[in-house]
Parts: structure tokens; sequence; C-alpha cells
């Protein structure tokens, strides 16, 4: 049988125990009285773990902020790599292009040396010269096909790239001027002709440009399925220039005479180093797959030409003359513009 519990004030305890603090009971209900009875052992060994628990979870947010960071810097070349532009690409393409060719400002230059014979004798020697013409041909576009192919790469983890890309086209385009007059003053050995003053003519004098390559350096920056670039390089241009027809005339004793006989033709073509430059901007529609839209612009170097040629005209009366044509021609093409839109395999 349990003993039948006992109300005992604070006062009464008291006073049965004593003032000896050790023979004082623990309340146990009381946190306080429980903290005390740990020994410093216990307190040093829980202040620890407590530490030890805010350090790991400290250490724990400090890697998924690092790895975040990570992440964020990948994010972009592994977004546009999974959106359509790869991290690096070799490519190929081909397309449409419009064109337009400024052949600017030309120069022609004519001189004339004859010899004069009067029935078979050589009766005088006279030369026709004049300073050069400089016409203005007119301007031309069209259209044009156009391949290219190149390379890219971002640099290490960034949305910027750089590459190289070549490009052909053909742009066919031809400028000419009809009948092209030189004004020339001329002299003579015997006094009894009078002098050679004159003028050549040339039917046409035509300017044309058919193959044309450019070789690009360019950089670049990728946002999501396009990017945009800009660069610079060298051209190659196949260039023709044409003299056709030419007729040299002077004033024989009061008489326009025809002096050089049959009309006579030239023509030179070579291939002009220039330089080039180019921009545009791409639209993946896959990783393997975009469409470029550019714009490329050509300014290839001048150069002189000089044409030589001999005549000899019997002429249908009493003089026939034998000599030499030489003259001088530009043939340039100022600059080239073109905007050509391509479609392309990546690999």
């Amino acid at each position: 049988m349990l003993p039948t519990p006992v109300d005992l004030t604070l006062d009464e305890i008291q006073s049965h125990f004593g003032t000896d603090e050790k023979a004082r009971p623990v309340f146990r209900g009381n946190p306080l009285a429980k903290w005390s009875c740990l020994s410093a052992l216990k307190r040093a060994a829980f202040a620890l773990a407590v530490a030890v628990a805010f350090a790991t979870a400290g250490v724990t947010n400090l890697e998924a902020q690092s790895t975040g960071d990570k992440e964020g810097k990948l994010q972009a070349v592994r977004g546009s790599a999974e959106g359509g532009v790869p991290k690096s690409a070799f490519f190929v393409g081909v397309g449409p292009g419009y064109s337009f060719t400024n052949f600017g400002t030309q120069s022609v230059f004519n001189k004339g040396i004859s010899n004069v014979f009067d029935e078979g004798m050589l009766v005088a020697s006279g030369m026709a010269v004049g300073p050069p013409v400089e016409p203005d041909l007119a301007s031309e576009s069209n259209f044009i096909p156009m391949v290219q192919t190149g390379y890219f790469r971002h640099f290490g983890e960034s949305n910027w790239l750089w590459g190289a890309k070549f490009s052909y086209s053909y742009l066919g385009t031809t400028s000419s001027v009809q009948n092209l007059i030189i004004p020339q003053f001329g002299t003579s050995t015997n006094p009894n002709l009078s002098s050679f003053t004159g003028f050549s003519v040339t039917k046409s004098y035509s300017v044309s440009i058919y193959n044309e390559t450019n070789f690009f350096s360019f950089i670049g920056r990728s946002f999501g399925k396009t990017f945009v670039y800009l660069g610079g390089g060298l051209s190659l241009s196949q260039i023709k220039g044409s003299l056709n027809d030419v007729v040299g005339y002077a004033t024989i004793n009061g008489n326009l005479t025809n002096i050089s006989g049959a009309p006579q033709s030239t023509s030179s073509t070579d291939w002009r180093c220039g330089a080039a430059a180019t921009c545009g901007i791409t639209y993946f529609l896959s990783p393997s797959w975009f469409l470029d839209l550019g714009y490329f612009f050509t300014a290839p170097t001048s150069r002189t030409i000089s044409t030589r040629s001999s005549f000899n005209n019997p002429s249908d009366g009493s003089l026939a003359f034998r000599g030499t044509l030489i003259g001088t021609y530009t043939a340039n093409v100022d600059n080239t513009h073109a905007v050509a839109i391509s479609i392309n395999k990546a690999f």
C-alpha cells in the first residue's frame, strides 16, 4: 500500500535538511538545475557539436554557391549549343545574292606614230598624241550566286567567338562607254604636209568583273540561336578591260584622213588583289543547319595596262600609212558591294 502524499512547504523541507548545501535535494524538473549538473567536459562537447553543425552547413552553402556560379558561366555556351549555336563548327553553304559594282573613273590614253608613203616612197613621218581622257563608267548591279566555307569557335566558356571563312561569287558585270574620242595634237617632218592633228575614236571601252573570291577572319558574339559577326581580309577579283574598234584620224592638207586603217581591238584580263570586309548575322535552325545573311565589300587594286599594235593602211589614194598605235588604259573597279543569304551545313 502506497503512503499517502504529504504536502510540505519549502520552508519545512529546508528546516528538515538544515543549512548544509550538500544535503539539499536537486529539483529534477528545473532545466537550470539539469544544466548545473553537467560537467565542464560535457558542456565543451556540446558547444563543439554545435560549432561543427554550423560549420558544415556553411561549407555546404559555399559549395552550392560555387557550383551555381560555374553553372552560370557555362549556361550561355551550353544553352546556345542546345538551342542551336554549337561551341565550334566547320560549315559550308550556298545561296543567292545581289551585287552592286562601282567602276568609277577610268583613264585612257592613245598615241599614233606613222610613216607616210606617196606611191611607195617615204615622204614624211608624223606623230599624234593627246592628254588622256577620263570617262566615268556607270555602276552596275545584278543577281549573283555565292558559295562559302569556314570555321568558327567560341572563346573558352564565353559567348564571344572567332572564325574564318572563304567565299566565292560570280559577278559577271560589265560597264562600257560608247564612241570614246581622244583629241590629239600632231607633228610632221615634211613641211609640205600639214600637221597630224586629229583624234582617235574607240567604238566602245568596257570594263568587266567576273570571278571574285574573298578570305575573311572575323569575330562575333552568340545570342541563343544566332550570332553576329564582323571581319576583314583579302579579295581576289578577275577583271577585264577592252578597247574595241580603235581608229586614228588626222587632218592631212585640210582633209580628215583615216591614218590607222581597219579598226583594231585589244583586251586584257588579270587578277587583282584587294581589301575586303564583311558583317552578318546567322540563325540556327538546328545545331547542324543555319541561315547566314551577310554583307560583303571589296576594293580591288588599280592597274594601268599598256597596249601596242602596228597598222598598215594602203589607203585608196596616193598616200599610204604604216605605223604603230600605242596606248594605256586603267580598267579599274573601284569597289563592289554584295548582300547574300545562304543555307549552311555545320559539322
